[in-house]
């Protein structure tokens, strides 16, 4: 008989013990079943909870960039608020030389989430990216309100310096950078800070416990499992699992095999693609072969994940304790990124559309690609300390009595007039100033569910994206990097991190939302109603119903491509293919990105195949919807995306036969300060 879970010691095992793993009892069998999904997904939740958060204090550190793309010469001299990767920063540029580190871990982290969520769809699990051990019920963030990295540690059961540190999204300052560096330490550094009664064989032990645990029950899930101590104990923890097997001759991970599979596995880091010609990690098996050696894949993609930082020496520990595999070898040049790689995979251009000798992201990664997480921040750590660092808090506390911080000069250094349909610099400052100073709390609340939408568009699109049926198969690459945009924008106005506990409001289905100022379809006419919060995306496949696509790249009517590329592969007539308006797709997932729509949002070139015509579509009564199509409008490269939108608004309120003003309202403060996309 399994026991009811129990937290007293005589109940737990800390000591390894291989018996307990070989010819196990296979009444266990339900419960270890449950477990090990557990664990898998208290994995995949580790590395998402380190995205967010390394995200938030990365963008705090005050800088400005620029919005450039091949050939396009539409932003060229202009700035926009928020630090971003740079090519061979200068060695007093302490900013960009932290601002770059920083960004280096923070892909890594994403390829960790990936190497997770391919594990966990091996073993027939579904991996979930809105687990409730990070998330409300409306994507809200609780997990950095606290004292405990999830499933790991709670500092409140650690002595010194530790027992001070606390989970929260702060500026990248120095009691910031010590948080990272406890979140990446090894096992051995984590038992030096905890209070010795909690490890194995203290009066109340409660970290380290070794797999398998035999108070599991089958009800439980990932909330009930033991705090690991370590990324590294928990990868051994789960390790542990795969080696069961039980006394009727079955083994857990053959049982797992055979499951039906729920989702599969994806890669983008190593994809081969026209826009991205290289495998960025061509040393890592970024998924798994069925028909291979299960259990070696696992410890390579382990071995990957420790070996940049987060558990070294776990390998080591696997080989030791099982002696199934070669010895451990050195292999820190297997997991680094590719340098050649990443110049092909992320070019450079300059505000003039010329193209760089490297990008900054393509540099930023390629300088730190020999050195682990653990490593990076103790580095960042001495660069925090260093005159003329500065945080965007910093800068707003300097600039506190001053109602005009932001200047024309910040933003358009050069003095160079766009012949583009844009916003001036001088508008766009002005703008930045109004948001800081008027409204400032509601300025902010407006920010931070930014955030958290564009956040909660990327984590519910990756649901789908890893299940076998799901409603998309585009990995939301542009939110991804959207949304430091949001992030970095609400550093920048407020000085203040984003509030990412703030819960998204529910959508109700009986009503059309508008994505862009002034277009609303239900209601009063109203030229200054700004897009509701509830809908701010920064990707086509996060843009989840009707009328709710943005600006930016244009989709076909007929649906598929990327946000690069519109226009289906298998499109054979492209001569009759029509673009969707934005905020005025008939259904999700078309209609562009991005909202709101920056006021400084152009069209680039169309992609091969794409016809510079809309279709506009009128929407009938709730709670259909239904949409009928009822003309065309026309655009060219370079024309201002929100002036397009009206176009189609316009139509859309002269076929109901309340006609608006052909000319567009005046472009809101929100809609000024927001970036283009890229």
């Amino acid at each position: 008989m399994i026991t009811e879970k129990k937290l007293h010691t005589s109940l737990r095992s800390f000591q390894f013990q291989k018996e307990r793993i070989k010819k196990r009892a296979s009444a266990y069998k339900a419960a270890d079943l449950s477990c090990i999904r557990a664990i898998a997904q208290a994995a995949l939740n580790v590395e998402l909870f380190t995205i967010p958060l390394y995200m938030c204090s990365m963008y705090s550190i005050q800088g400005m960039h620029q919005i450039t793309s091949k050939d396009s010469n539409f932003y060229e001299g202009r700035y926009w608020p928020g630090a971003a990767p740079v090519a061979n920063p200068d060695d007093s540029d302490y900013n960009a030389r932290a601002f770059n580190l920083i960004f280096s871990v923070f892909i890594e982290e994403m390829l960790h989430l990936q190497l997770a969520a391919n594990m966990s769809a091996m073993l027939s699990f579904t991996p979930n990216f809105t687990s409730p051990a990070l998330q409300s019920d409306h994507y809200g963030w609780t997990c950095y309100q606290g004292t405990q990295i999830p499933h790991i540690l709670d500092f409140k059961d650690c002595n010194g310096a530790y027992s001070k540190l606390s989970v929260q999204l702060a500026a990248m300052n120095r009691e910031q950078i010590e948080l990272f560096l406890a979140i990446e330490e090894t096992e051995t550094e984590a038992a030096k800070h905890i209070d010795p009664k909690y490890l194995p064989g203290g009066a109340e032990a409660k970290y380290f416990e070794e797999a398998p645990f035999d108070w599991w029950q089958p009800a439980y899930s990932e909330k009930d499992l033991p705090l690991f101590g370590s990324i590294g104990h928990m990868y051994l923890c789960y390790w542990s699992y795969l080696e069961i097997t039980y006394d009727d001759g079955s083994s857990l991970l053959g049982i797992l095999m055979n499951e039906k599979k729920q989702a599969q596995q994806r890669d983008q880091f190593n994809r081969e693609t026209d826009n991205h010609p290289k495998k960025e990690y061509p040393g890592i098996d970024a998924q798994l072969e069925e028909l291979s050696d299960i259990r070696y894949q696992f410890k390579n993609m382990i071995n990957a994940i420790t070996d940049q930082g987060e558990g070294n020496g776990v390998v080591q520990s696997i080989n030791d304790r099982w002696q199934i595999f070669a010895p451990y070898d050195a292999v820190s040049k297997r997991f680094q990124p590719d340098s050649e790689a990443l110049k092909k995979d992320y070019p450079g251009y300059n505000s003039a559309g010329k193209q760089t000798a490297i990008s900054g992201q393509a540099y930023a990664r390629s300088k730190a690609r020999a050195i682990d997480h653990y490593e990076v921040f103790a580095q960042v750590r001495e660069l925090l300390e260093k005159p003329g660092y500065q945080t965007w808090d910093q800068w707003h506390k300097e600039n506190e009595n001053n109602l005009n911080a932001w200047t024309a000069a910040m933003l358009n250094p050069s003095g160079k007039r766009s012949p583009y349909d844009i916003p001036t610099a001088q508008q766009v400052a002005d703008a930045l100033n109004n948001l800081k100073n008027s409204n400032a709390a509601e300025t902010y609340e407006t920010l931070s569910l930014a955030a958290v939408g564009t956040l909660k568009g990327i984590t519910t699109q990756l649901n789908e994206y890893w299940k076998i049926k799901g409603n998309t198969t585009e990995f939301p690459n542009p939110a991804m990097f959207g949304s430091g945009d949001r992030v970095a924008i609400c550093w920048a106005i407020t000085g203040k991190v984003p509030q990412l506990s703030l819960n998204m409001k529910p959508l109700a289905n009986d009503h059309l939302y508008h994505a862009c100022q002034g277009m609303n379809l239900m209601g009063p006419h109203n030229p200054e109603a700004a897009a509701d919060v509830g809908i701010f995306h920064s990707c086509k496949g996060s843009n989840g119903c009707k009328t709710q696509g943005g600006c930016g790249f244009v989709q076909s009517t007929k649906g598929g491509g990327s946000c690069s590329q519109s226009t289906p592969a298998n499109n054979t007539d492209s001569s009759t293919t029509l673009m969707s308006a934005p905020a005025n797709n008939k259904c999700g997932g078309l209609g562009g990105c991005a909202v709101p729509i920056s006021a400084s949002q152009l069209y680039p070139e169309p992609s091969a195949g794409d016809r510079q015509i809309m279709q506009v579509y009128n929407y009938g009564p709730e709670p259909q919807f239904s949409s009928a199509p009822i003309g065309e409008i026309h655009y060219k490269t370079g024309d201002p995306v929100y002036e397009i939108a009206w176009k189609a608004y316009a139509k859309v309120m002269e076929q109901r036969g309340t006609p608006v003003s052909n000319t567009r309202p005046n472009d809101s403060d929100i809609r000024l300060a927001m970036p283009p996309s890229t």
